[in-house]
């Protein structure tokens, strides 16, 4: 299977390539792609939270490209 992780950092799709092939064993390896394999650029953040904003990403990755995908957004809270 292909995935798509909506991402750019190579560090990052090293990361989560290992980590989701540890939970997504399958008989034939699962081949992870990023954004520059579809030269896709993604949409604003407008969320009004950091799951918000994966979701957009992740959702709008997966309609451009046609594979799943998956993406991450963090960021510092700190309570003021």
């Amino acid at each position: 299977m292909e995935i798509l992780v909506a991402t750019r950092d190579k560090h990052k799709l090293t990361q989560l390539s290992r980590l989701l092939s540890a939970f997504l064993p399958t008989a034939e390896p699962n081949v992870y792609k990023s954004l520059p394999d579809f030269a896709i650029t993604l949409p604003e953040e407008t969320g009004n939270t950091l799951q918000e904003n994966a979701r957009l990403k992740a959702v709008y990755a997966a309609q451009k490209s046609g594979l799943v995908a998956l993406s991450d957004d963090t960021g510092l809270e700190v309570d003021f």
